[in-house]
Formats: structure tokens, C-alpha cells, sequence
């Protein structure tokens, strides 16, 4: 999906009082999707669950034509890592699925993104489980690295040094988390490792970011576009994962505008 170049915008703390609101009902959203997702049911099936929860709040489905994109949520089963179409695909034991979802309230998006095993961990390989929770572990260490005063390159440096503890799996380095607000994608780009040339604007209260680390099992860390013209995948068949919160930069420590804390099982 395109991203939007330009300043880095502050929002009014009116602004950012839509964004919780519309973040409340996007968790509220992801959590029954998540539960949805047992062996059997459609991919489909279950992003309809999430469209008609938020619809009902008055909100609507940020991803929904952005970019061309069909779909209202993005929903990622095992080698698919981001960006994937809802379908009639069916959920097995075991899959990874990684949700992806954002919602428009009242002008301002907001976005998240959960990776979990379909019928939980009981029968997961223990490398598998320590993926996940690895990126998971990058992201919140991004999230404290986001502080005003800081450069934003600090998040990325932050991410890269947790995701490098396992030797297991690679980042990948062709997607990255964004400044978010009016649009999906806003300013600045937050790529997932630190990168010359970029993150060297000073974080200011008010600024918000979609913080998201995107791995896959293995060393290559290669993704290929597959045919439907929107699905990421790894190149070499692992598993992707992603996790991702929207944070307000504040005075303090960072407001998670998307705090999916119902999320305990990685």
C-alpha cells in the first residue's frame, strides 16, 4: 500500500481524543477477530466479523480501497507476511495468522497488528513461539525508544537490537512502520533497523506512529509479491510475523492509542 511523504504532523489533543476513541473500537474489533479464528472458518469470515463490529460503532474499515486494497483488514496465514487479502482460505491447527487492522474515526486512522497460532501454542515448535515473541518484544522496545526530544531513528535502532537477540530469523528490511493520522500512512517512514540518511527528525508531542517490526523464520529475510498483487510473502516458505501498536508521543513516556492488552498468549 503507498505511502504518503511529507512533515511530520502534530496533533491537537482534540485530534488525538478521536484517535483513542476510533483505537478503542479497532481493539475492541481485533480482539473478536482473534477469537474468531478457529480451525474451519474463512479468512473472510472472520474480517466480517471485525467490519461489522466497527461499522456498528459508527466507524469505518481504514484499509478498505486504500491503494486499491479489497479488503477491510489484512489477514497473514504462515508464509504470508503482510498485506494479504481476506478469503476463502480456511484456518487450520497450527496456522500462523497475523491481523492486520485499521478504522477511521471521525477523520484520524489508527492501525494494529497481532500474530498469533491458530488453537494456541500447546503444539508449536518452541522456535516458533520464540518468534513471536521476539518480534513482539522489538516492538514494545520501540515503543519506549519513542520519546520527545529523541530522534526517530532511536525506534528503529531500539527494534533492530531486540530483533537481532534471535539468530533464528530475519528482519525485514522492505517494510516499515509510519507516521499515521489524517492519512494510513503518514511521515516519517520507521524503517525496522537503523538506516543512514534516515530518522533524523527530533520526535515532538503530538506526533503519531503506527510502531510495527515485520520478521520472518530464517536468515534471507526476502519477501516476493505473490499474484494477487497485494500479499507479501517470504520468499523462502517460513512463517512472517508482525506485531504493531499506534502510539502518541507525549511529554512522558508514550500514549498506546491501540493497547491490545487482551493479547496475553505470546
Amino acid at each position: 500500500m503507498t505511502r504518503k511523504s511529507r512533515k511530520i504532523s502534530q496533533k491537537t489533543p482534540q485530534e488525538i481524543e478521536k484517535m483513542k476513541i476510533g483505537g478503542k473500537i479497532l481493539v475492541q474489533a481485533l480482539e473478536k477477530m482473534k477469537q474468531a479464528c478457529q480451525p474451519g472458518i474463512s479468512t473472510k469470515k472472520v474480517a466480517k466479523i471485525g467490519e461489522d463490529f466497527v461499522y456498528s460503532r459508527g466507524g469505518k474499515c481504514a484499509f478498505l480501497g486504500y491503494g486499491g486494497f479489497p479488503g477491510v483488514a489484512c489477514i497473514s496465514v504462515n508464509e504470508e507476511v503482510v498485506h494479504t487479502p481476506p478469503s476463502k482460505k480456511i484456518l487450520q491447527m497450527g496456522d500462523k495468522v497475523s491481523i492486520d487492522f485499521g478504522v477511521l474515526w471521525e477523520g484520524f486512522n489508527t492501525d494494529a497488528c497481532i500474530s498469533f497460532f491458530v488453537g494456541g501454542n500447546k503444539k508449536i515448535s518452541a522456535e516458533k513461539i520464540k518468534f513471536l515473541q521476539t518480534i513482539k518484544s522489538a516492538m514494545q522496545a520501540g515503543i519506549n525508544a519513542a520519546r520527545a526530544g529523541k530522534k526517530v531513528i532511536e525506534i528503529s535502532i531500539a527494534i533492530e537490537k531486540e530483533m537481532k537477540t534471535n539468530k533464528k530469523m530475519s528482519i525485514v528490511k522492505d517494510l516499515a512502520g509510519h507516521g499515521i493520522g489524517k492519512e494510513v500512512h503518514e511521515a516519517p517512514r520507521i524503517p525496522n533497523f537503523e538506516k543512514k540518511g534516515m530518522g533524523e527528525d527530533i520526535m515532538l508531542p503530538g506526533m503519531t506512529f503506527a510502531i510495527e517490526p515485520i520478521g520472518i523464520v530464517g536468515k534471507s529475510g526476502e519477501i516476493i509479491t505473490v499474484d494477487d498483487g497485494f500479499t507479501i510473502a517470504s520468499k523462502s516458505g517460513e512463517i512472517g510475523g508482525h506485531f504493531e501498536k499506534t502510539i502518541a508521543i507525549t511529554d512522558e513516556e508514550p500514549e498506546i492509542i491501540t493497547e491490545w492488552d487482551f493479547f496475553e498468549t505470546i
